[in-house]
C-alpha cells in the first residue's frame, strides 16, 4: 500500500502508471535512472557497503541523527512549509547546545596561528530567536 503515491513523486505520473497499471517489473539499472534507488551495489560488494553505511550512521551524533531523522519525517508527511517553521526552532537549541560549545571549541583550538579569531557574543532579547536569550551565545563570528 503507498507505493502509487511514493512512485508517482519520485518517478512521475507515467512512470509510476507503467509499474502499477501494467505490472511492469524493471531492473535495477533502469529503477536508479528512474530515481527509484540511491545506488546499486555488486552483489560480492554487499556486505562492504553496508558495513560501511552502518559505521557511518553509527558515528554520527545522536541528537543530530534524531533530529535528522524527524526532519525527514516531517518533510514526508507534512511538507515544507511545516519544515522550515520546525527548522527555525532546531537551529536555535542546535546552535546553543554543549555539543555545539565542544566542537565549536575544539575546531577553534585547531585553528591557532591560522590568522582566524573567534569572538562570542550575546545574541538577541530573549524570546526573540528560537533558543538564543539572555545568558546563551550564538554561534561563533568569524574574523579573519
Amino acid at each position: 500500500m503507498g507505493g502509487a503515491t511514493w512512485w508517482t513523486g519520485i518517478a512521475g505520473a507515467s512512470r509510476a502508471a507503467e509499474l502499477v497499471l501494467l505490472g511492469q517489473t524493471i531492473d535495477a539499472v533502469t529503477a536508479l535512472e528512474w530515481g527509484l534507488l540511491n545506488g546499486v551495489v555488486a552483489e560480492q560488494e554487499l556486505d562492504e557497503h553496508v558495513a560501511r553505511v552502518v559505521t557511518t550512521i553509527e558515528r554520527l551524533p545522536e541528537p543530530a541523527l534524531a533530529r535528522s531523522k524527524a526532519a525527514l519525517r516531517r518533510a514526508r508527511e507534512a511538507g515544507l512549509d511545516a519544515e522550515l517553521v520546525a527548522l527555525g526552532a532546531v537551529q536555535g537549541s542546535l546552535l546553543t547546545s554543549a555539543e555545539f560549545r565542544t566542537a565549536t571549541a575544539r575546531f577553534a583550538g585547531n585553528q591557532v596561528g591560522r590568522g582566524v579569531s573567534f569572538r562570542h557574543r550575546a545574541c538577541c532579547k530573549p524570546g526573540s530567536a528560537p533558543g538564543i536569550g539572555e545568558g546563551r551565545t550564538a554561534a561563533p563570528q568569524l574574523r579573519a
